[in-house]
């Protein structure tokens, strides 16, 4: 792809604005991040403008070929973790000859390692504004790192702040997220903005013939069934979520849970699904194909879903969509999206609170009308068209904002009078002087072995 014709016919490309989208996953991975690119995108390019995708290879995915224009891949490896997405090598001789030559406009970053700090890399060469929009709760994840947690989580602190700093706009998909990344990131406050992750109406939507046919698939004939789409992982909280299910329809044998997903966790919530005698209730799915969980979804009559590290609630919304009430816990994202009473119930984080509601939701038939109506009125809110239009209006005051007061994107800067000291200060003060050093030697000892 690198011939002058073919960066002839991109540039030529008509559109009012040129952007340049940096990701550590794509398709065919599948997860929120993809899902709410891959809909912006769609819709910016529908609206006239010109996107760009720079994204790892799929290693794990042989035969999988991109089917779009104007995407450029990374090299990258997978690695055995529980994610198993692919870990992108930032070297490419090819992207970089050819990013100077698309004549972007912004640059869109989507995380704030690897392709991240690409994406720093050829906003300060190329003098462009970069934006930032903050996806995860990255702190949560720590368990994912055999190393002392409350280090881990410090650092990620620290790695975070210094790329929010790099950023002329932080996009948060919520107004909680807004929040708490104020909060912990003051010094980033005034450039945050909140802009949610659209769905995409024309793929989630009630399916009754799709839903009949996994229904017969899994043997639900006659059935009431909770529908959940998860990872399944610690930070799902599905362990949570069969506890209740089992408290909730020890006297509705007719009940099934049917989980959604894949993930390192699925063999210890299976046991306790045997532990909890709902084993034969509860169906474990794993992943299935992008385009087939609206079926799953149309499928169930309430989605239920336990998640405490949503940033903007994404799969409650493509839930939604189709029509199903949701019962969720009390955490950023679900509430941001979730409203009581009138398109789900919210609950608190606790087995005995979420089985209350389940057991509500299975005995009142006009509730789940009710809230089922609402769900669907919510989803149109998060409708692509009119928050493509909103990012747009986002990029331009980005451009106009940096133009007025060009940033300095160098790496881990530190204020003119802060001493360089190891360890940093702000490490020490939370993990003590040597349990840091202890933790890092103990970590290459076990590493070696």
């Amino acid at each position: 792809m690198g011939c002058p014709l073919f960066l002839e016919i991109l540039t030529q490309r008509g559109g009012n604005m040129r952007i340049g989208i940096f990701t550590n996953t794509y398709k065919p991975e599948i997860n929120g991040v993809v899902r709410s690119i891959s809909t912006f995108r769609d819709e910016l390019e529908r609206q006239g403008h010109v996107v760009y995708i720079f994204a790892p290879e799929s290693p794990g995915y042989a035969d999988y070929k991109d089917s779009e224009p104007g995407i450029f891949r990374y090299p990258a490896i997978r690695l055995p973790v529980a994610e198993n997405y692919p870990l992108a090598i930032p070297v490419s001789p090819h992207i970089d000859w050819v990013v100077p030559r698309l004549k972007l406009d912004i640059i869109h970053s989507q995380h704030p390692v690897l392709l991240g700090e690409e994406a720093v890399n050829f906003a300060k060469r190329l003098n462009l504004p970069l934006i930032f929009t903050h996806h995860t709760q990255y702190e949560e994840y720590a368990h994912y790192i055999p190393f002392n947690r409350n280090i881990v989580k410090t650092l990620t602190r620290e790695v975070v702040r210094s790329y929010l700093i790099r950023n002329v706009r932080i996009i948060a998909p919520t107004e909680s997220m807004r929040t708490q990344i104020a909060e912990q990131y003051p010094v980033i406050r005034d450039r945050l903005r909140v802009l949610p992750s659209p769905v995409d109406l024309s793929h989630f939507y009630f399916d009754p013939q799709k839903g009949s046919d996994i229904r017969e698939k899994h043997h639900l004939k006659n059935t009431f069934v909770f529908v959940s789409v998860s990872r399944l992982t610690p930070e799902k909280n599905v362990s949570t979520l069969l506890r209740a299910f089992a408290q909730a329809t020890s006297g509705h044998p007719d009940t099934r849970l049917m989980l959604v997903g894949n993930g390192p966790m699925r063999h210890e919530l299976e046991t306790l699904a045997q532990r909890l005698q709902i084993a034969e209730r509860v169906i474990f799915v794993g992943a299935v194909d992008y385009d087939e969980v609206p079926a799953y979804l149309s499928a169930g009559d309430v989605f239920a879903f336990a998640s405490t590290t949503e940033t903007q609630g994404l799969v409650t919304l493509e839930a939604m969509a189709t029509g199903c009430p949701v019962i969720v816990v009390n955490a950023p994202g679900n509430r941001d999206v979730a409203r009581n009473e009138e398109n789900g119930l919210v609950v608190a984080n606790a087995v005995t609170e979420l089985a209350l509601a389940m057991q509500r939701i299975i005995k009142d038939e006009d509730l789940r009308r009710q809230l089922g109506e609402g769900a669907q009125k919510t989803a149109r809110e998060y409708s692509a068209p009119p928050l493509t239009k909103k990012l747009v209006r986002l990029y331009t005051d980005a451009i106009a904002a940096y133009r007025e007061n060009p940033l300095n994107y160098k790496r881990f800067s530190r204020e003119a009078d802060e001493p360089r000291q190891f360890p940093p200060q702000w490490l020490t003060e939370i993990t003590g002087t040597t349990e840091w050093f202890d933790s890092l030697a103990a970590f290459w000892k076990n590493f070696g072995t």
